[in-house]
């Protein structure tokens, strides 16, 4: 397996912040964030505790374009149903935005 290029994920222009002072996972108790608010749409922390994010060694072995088309339509399907419509629909447009940027050449 190639080693997946150590990037992390560039704001958009209009990058948009969630405030989120705590989540809970499955009703558990919140995890605390201190004095530092995630950006949930751009860079979750669960998609960067590890070395590399899953989008990086998904598109380093050439199935990017795939998984950004299924992700977008994903969140489009749930948006109206999971009761976090923007959220959804921001992260649709997240993915829609890297398959431009890798029409693009980015």
């Amino acid at each position: 397996m190639s080693k997946a290029k150590t990037t992390k994920r560039k704001p958009r222009s209009s990058t948009v912040h969630l405030e989120v002072a705590s989540m809970s996972i499955d009703g558990g108790e919140p995890i605390k964030f201190g004095d530092k608010t995630p950006d949930m749409i751009n860079s979750p922390p669960h998609y960067t505790a590890g070395k590399f994010e899953s989008i990086e060694v998904i598109e380093d072995q050439g199935h990017g374009r795939g998984f950004c088309y299924g992700n977008a339509l994903k969140y489009l399907h749930r948006a109206p149903h999971k009761g976090t419509e923007r959220a959804d629909l921001l992260k649709a447009i997240w993915y829609v935005e890297r398959l431009v940027a890798q029409l693009d050449g980015g």
